[in-house]
């Protein structure tokens, strides 16, 4: 599944390289394991900060948020950006990882777990483009 603005661009504004993106998805009894790929960052972005805001998806609903590299340039880490938590009431979380340097394009991820999912999850996401490394 891919999130609504899975293949819109973060545009840079008044803070030079400094970009936020954000994208979500609909969860429809998205089932356990499910992947939503909610958004591409370019390669040479440096993840400064993201977070997961969600409605109540349901009892013993889960997400984590996390990372691909559609190229298998790099490690996976399904929760490299939060842990997995219940989603069962509407919330928000922010990353207490710290900066994450990617040298190559890099999918961000929610993945659910624990219960059949409904209901929106929205990611935010600030990143500085550092371009091609």
């Amino acid at each position: 599944m891919k999130g609504d603005r899975f293949n819109n661009q973060a545009m840079s504004l008044p803070y030079g390289n400094l970009a936020v993106h954000d994208s979500g998805a609909t969860l429809d009894a998205a089932a356990i394991g499910e992947v939503v790929d909610l958004m591409v960052l370019p390669p040479g972005a440096r993840l400064m900060d993201a977070r997961l805001i969600n409605a109540g998806l349901g009892s013993s609903t889960t997400l984590t948020l996390g990372y691909r590299f559609p190229g298998g340039e790099g490690t996976d880490d399904a929760a490299g950006l939060l842990a997995s938590a219940s989603s069962a009431s509407a919330g928000r979380r922010d990353t207490a990882a710290a900066p994450i340097q990617f040298s190559a394009p890099v999918i961000i991820t929610a993945t659910v777990g624990g219960a059949a999912a409904t209901g929106r999850i929205d990611a935010v996401v600030e990143y500085v483009d550092g371009g091609t490394l």
